[in-house]
């Protein structure tokens, strides 16, 4: 990697789950490697680019960019909180954050669908 830019402009943050090595620069875009001061100085940022590879690869939903840039912000509090910065608890925390609204969610819907079928069938609840 040659250091043609010096770095000293934003990073973003490319999951890379084997190493935590996930930063590449926005003005060159060379991968910065093994960066725990970008980890805790952008853990937003870092927070973020986990929630939308997890929103990517289905594991959880986000209807909307506000509603991500608002579960990066718990979970980036949180991180700070817990001083804790590597992908796995980031993605534990999106997880957590999202739960109990999922789990109402599911089981409202699965209310509805018993109380319809259960009905149809003329079988008591």
């Amino acid at each position: 990697m040659t250091d043609t830019c010096g770095h000293t402009g934003e990073a973003t943050w490319q999951p890379d789950p084997a190493n935590e090595a996930g930063w590449v620069c926005d003005t060159c875009g060379d991968n910065l490697g093994f960066r725990p001061d970008l980890d805790r100085d952008n853990i937003w940022h870092k927070a973020r680019g986990v929630l939308l590879q997890a929103h990517e690869a289905e594991l959880l939903y986000v209807s909307n960019s506000t509603m991500g840039d608002v579960i990066a912000t718990h979970v980036a509090a949180r991180c700070r909180h817990e001083d804790r910065y590597d992908q796995q608890s980031i993605l534990a925390f999106c997880l957590a954050d999202r739960a109990l609204d999922s789990s109402r969610f599911w089981r409202d819907r699965a209310d509805r669908w018993f109380a319809d079928h259960l009905m149809a069938a003329d079988v008591p609840l």
